[in-house]
């Protein structure tokens, strides 16, 4: 079996098309958005393995960190079977109420699979028009939380990203000597700048309520040292041009590594000396 990482969403589609002229062609969707960021790699590993048992050609790793398994074969069997074996590996990891694990796909269930892909590709964001307008950053609240960290023995870093293994993986590789703010939509990510102050923020771009845009743009407005970095699984030329034009310090495109992670931490160092010591 073929293991396809972090490929454009035009290739998955045209795979999920040539599955669907099969008359037994199937799509097996595997959530692991849940997963533990120091478990992810086993969980892959062990899907993998079991996808590949059961006949499937190609299996993608999306850019939202879920699986999709595509073959010929009909699968029913091996579905139940999948669902067993995420349900015995990722208890610990999985909310009392949570979508489904894995979903099957057969053939006349394509049209539903391929907005799911879209929507791990960044499809499907609101409009500006549909976006919360009431969550500017009080400059005064902001000031006040930045005397409180005038002198802070550590940094301190915001982490906005809706994906919650994503989000999670970003905390975990900043490590236990930086304090971490982690948000998972627009609107808690500008409550908690305007609360805390933080020295940097990594920032994704297709958050809900208030897209990552459009959180980058009201930091900017209420802080003109602000030092944030957007994240992305997708960034075209115009998202280039949007966040630089608002002072965005630079693009990160998952999958996210230490050294990328590490690479801002010590631009900011070089930027602002005279605010940490970490």
């Amino acid at each position: 079996m073929q293991v396809v990482k972090m490929t454009s969403k035009a290739r998955v589609i045209e795979d999920i098309s040539q599955t669907q002229a099969k008359p037994d062609g199937f799509a097996l969707y595997v959530r692991l958005a849940h997963v533990a960021a120091a478990r992810y790699a086993a969980a892959v590993q062990a899907m993998s393995g079991l996808l590949d048992s059961a006949g499937a050609r190609t299996c993608y790793l999306l850019p939202n960190y879920d699986m999709l398994a595509l073959g010929a074969a009909p699968l029913p069997v091996i579905a139940s079977r999948v669902r067993e074996n995420l349900s015995f590996l990722l208890a610990e990891d999985m909310p009392r109420e949570s979508e489904p694990l894995s979903t099957l796909f057969l053939s006349a269930e394509m049209d539903t699979l391929r907005a799911l892909i879209g929507k791990c590709y960044g499809e499907g964001k609101p409009p500006p028009s549909q976006l919360l307008p009431a969550c500017d950053i009080d400059q005064d609240k902001l000031r006040a939380a930045r005397v409180q960290r005038a002198s802070p023995a550590r940094l301190c870093v915001l982490v906005a990203e809706d994906e919650r293994f994503s989000r999670q993986l970003v905390v975990e590789i900043l490590g236990r000597d930086i304090d971490t703010l982690p948000a998972a939509n627009g609107v808690e990510a500008l409550q908690l700048y305007e609360a805390h102050a933080p020295d940097i923020v990594f920032l994704d771009i297709d958050l809900p309520r208030v897209d990552g845009h459009a959180v980058l743009e009201r930091i900017a407005q209420a802080d003109a040292e602000a030092f944030v970095v957007m994240l992305t699984a997708h960034h075209t030329q115009e998202d280039v041009q949007r966040a630089l034009k608002h002072r965005a310090k630079g693009y990160i495109v998952k999958p996210f590594t230490r050294r990328k992670i590490a690479q801002y931490l010590n631009l900011y160092r070089q930027d602002f000396p005279q605010r940490n010591s970490v």
